[in-house]
Order: C-alpha cells, then sequence, then structure tokens
C-alpha cells in the first residue's frame, strides 16, 4: 500500500491499495481478530444476537461463538490431548481448569431473550461443585475468556492481535497463558501481543525451551522512552532468544526487576 503520512497528526492518509482485492490480506478479512485491553466483564447473561463470526473488540460476542461453534469448530493438532476429541468448547473447558484450578464454563442459551447464560463450576477428580454465577467468582476468569478463545480457534494464516493478556490474572496463570499463546503459534497464525508482563514472556520462553515453539518465530520489541536533554525519546530495543529461552538484551526496569527488588530485600 501507499499512502500520506501527516507527522503532527500521525495519520495516514490517501491510501492506495497496490493489490486487487483487500480480503487477501488477513488484516482486512475474516482471519482477522482484535482483542482490546478493554474486555468483557462478569455478568450473568450475555448477548447473542450478533451473527459474526468474530469475537469482538472487547470479546463480546466470545460466549455467543462459543455457544454455537463450540461443539462443531476443530481446533489445530498442536492442542490435541490423548481423548482424540478435536473441538472448541472441550479444550476452553481444558485450559480453564489448567488455569483456574479446575474452573470449567457452564452455557445456556436463553432463545427468548437473545442471551447466553454463563456460569462456573469447580471440577476434581471425583467431584464437581455447584455452578456459580460469573458475578461471584474471579474477574480475571471471564476478563481472558476470550482470550483463550481466540488463541484455541487460531489457523494457519490467521493474524491475531491482543492487548495485555495478562490483566486480572495472578503470576501462574500469565505464564501459562503464555504458553498457550506460543502454542497457538505454531498453528502457523500470526500473533502479536503487547504486554507488560515478565510471566507472559517467561511462558514463551519455556514453550522454546521446550521446544513446542522455534525460537526463531518468536520476535520481541521493547519500547523505553529515554530522557535525551531537551525531550524524551522511544528507543526501541529487540531482544533475541536462542533456542533455550535466554535472551541477550535485558531492558532496565522490565526483565531485571525481580533482581532489583531482591537487592533491596537482601
Amino acid at each position: 500500500m501507499s499512502y500520506d503520512y501527516i507527522l503532527e497528526n500521525r495519520m495516514l492518509i490517501n491510501v492506495k491499495p497496490n493489490v486487487e482485492n483487500f480480503k487477501k490480506l488477513n488484516i482486512f478479512g475474516d482471519t482477522f481478530e482484535y482483542l482490546s485491553a478493554d474486555r468483557i466483564v462478569p455478568q450473568t447473561v450475555y448477548s447473542s444476537i450478533s451473527q459474526d463470526s468474530f469475537l469482538g473488540n472487547h470479546g463480546e460476542n466470545a460466549l455467543n461463538f462459543l455457544e454455537k461453534y463450540g461443539d462443531t469448530f476443530k481446533v489445530g493438532k498442536v492442542f490435541h490431548d490423548d481423548t482424540k476429541n478435536e473441538y472448541l468448547l472441550y479444550y476452553v473447558n481444558k485450559w480453564m481448569e489448567r488455569i483456574f484450578h479446575g474452573f470449567r464454563l457452564q452455557l445456556s442459551p436463553i432463545a427468548e431473550a437473545d442471551a447466553v447464560g454463563l456460569r462456573y463450576a469447580e471440577k476434581s477428580r471425583d467431584w464437581v461443585s455447584n455452578s456459580y454465577r460469573a458475578i461471584n467468582v474471579g474477574f480475571g476468569i471471564t476478563y481472558v475468556l476470550p482470550i483463550i478463545v481466540a488463541l484455541l480457534k487460531a489457523q494457519k494464516d490467521d493474524l491475531i492481535l491482543i492487548e495485555n493478556p495478562e490483566a486480572h490474572l495472578h503470576p501462574k496463570a500469565q505464564r501459562l497463558i503464555g504458553e498457550l499463546l506460543a502454542k497457538a503459534a505454531t498453528t502457523g497464525a500470526q500473533i502479536i501481543v503487547e504486554t507488560h508482563s515478565n510471566h507472559i514472556l517467561n511462558g514463551v520462553r519455556i514453550s522454546a525451551k521446550n521446544k513446542i515453539v522455534d525460537s526463531s518465530d518468536i520476535k520481541m520489541f521493547f519500547f523505553m522512552k529515554e530522557d535525551i536533554g531537551t525531550k524524551y525519546h522511544t528507543n526501541i530495543y529487540l531482544p533475541q532468544m536462542d533456542q533455550k529461552g535466554n535472551i541477550d538484551i535485558w531492558p532496565l526496569g522490565f526483565f531485571d526487576e525481580w533482581d532489583n527488588a531482591l537487592a533491596q530485600l537482601f
């Protein structure tokens, strides 16, 4: 594409495509998902009016999508376990149970209200609890649900943009989401993540070390505002990861903050 750029407004204008069909580009087609940092919050019911296959910028259509296609949409083989189950809803619940210590979702269509009801239950090896309303369990469980759905339905040539997947999650859950991100990338989908979490990154690093994803398929960009005297300038660093998950550049104030805290404690 060609375009004119207005520096003062940070705006692209007069965009002219050099391709005959925008649909050939995943960002303009049906294989694009964008989930903002501002996602759905716990509610008792969610609208099911939308007929889109997109999850929505806030993940607002994720539950409708899951209720409609959860038992028919086949996930990539990289997600499969030894049960030979292939379907989305099963693996959403499997990852929910893993991340949140046994929690699984229960969906119920409410046809007369064009809505989907959402509840959660806890499951152990020999026991399943009563179901709880979404508003009565941890905020992060519902907040991360669209991300889990988006990653598990990832397919070759999809483009998935996710902001702050770590929001409202405890450190272990963040690391597991990092591992899920890495698995989803091996489907051939392109996944772009904006995060402030070293736990997310550590999940990806562990996946590289365990050979779930090749480190050459992982690109990192670290943006740091630095005082150059007359103003602040944003420098961009490109840390490189090896096959063991090691990173060659450790920008100040991010990867090293745990060490900084320990130094003060001891």
